[in-house]
């Protein structure tokens, strides 16, 4: 999967059972976009024409405890504790009152 996520331009669908290494995958992933922004980056100091593409990634998770656990390890690692980059969560969480909670 290295090869495939940090070498390849390829989109990827990773599947594989908890605890095998699907976020690593991610990791790589992630790793390719800053490496390729860099280098457009230093593109574009050479040549102010050269575009420079923003950097955005989006993690899913099934569940908003992984979220939350990705979020703080990618804050501190990537964010300010870090690189420097902004990291957010963005949450499409709903509540759903159930009977007798007041819904109509």
């Amino acid at each position: 999967m290295f090869s495939t996520l940090y070498s390849g331009d390829d989109s990827a669908l990773v599947a594989a059972p908890t605890g095998s290494g699907k976020t690593l995958c991610a990791e790589f992933a992630i790793l390719r976009m800053l490496s390729q922004h860099e280098a457009a980056v230093a593109a574009a100091e050479a040549s102010p024409e050269a575009p420079v593409p923003p950097l955005r990634a989006v993690y899913v998770a099934s569940k908003a405890a992984i979220v939350k656990e990705r979020f703080r390890d990618w804050s501190a690692r990537l964010g300010q504790g870090g690189l420097g980059l902004s990291v957010v969560m963005l949450t499409g969480e709903m509540q759903v009152k159930g009977r007798g909670q007041g819904s109509g």
